[in-house]
């Protein structure tokens, strides 16, 4: 299993409890912000094993909280006048 998987599969539902709660816009720009800091870190940690797998977990973690959000997002549209620009 990748270290991506884990952080990825840890933080499906607690991404969809997260977006109820506290709100999807807030949660997602924090999700992409996190997953955009661990990308970026990538290159410079690679040359540890350690280090990559940490932040491959933090990419993983990221990124599993964005999805639940999406659909929260997507949920919220409820006219035709919102859904023609999807």
């Amino acid at each position: 299993l990748s270290s991506f998987g884990i952080g990825y599969m840890l933080t499906q539902v607690v991404g969809g409890l997260a977006a109820r709660t506290y709100g999807p816009r807030g949660v997602l720009l924090v999700a992409v912000l996190s997953w955009s800091i661990a990308t970026l870190l990538t290159p410079f940690v690679a040359w540890r094993v350690e280090l990559l797998v940490v932040t491959r977990i933090l990419l993983g973690i990221g990124e599993g909280f964005t999805l639940p959000c999406i659909y929260q997002l997507l949920g919220e549209v409820d006219s035709k006048e919102q859904t023609k620009f999807l």
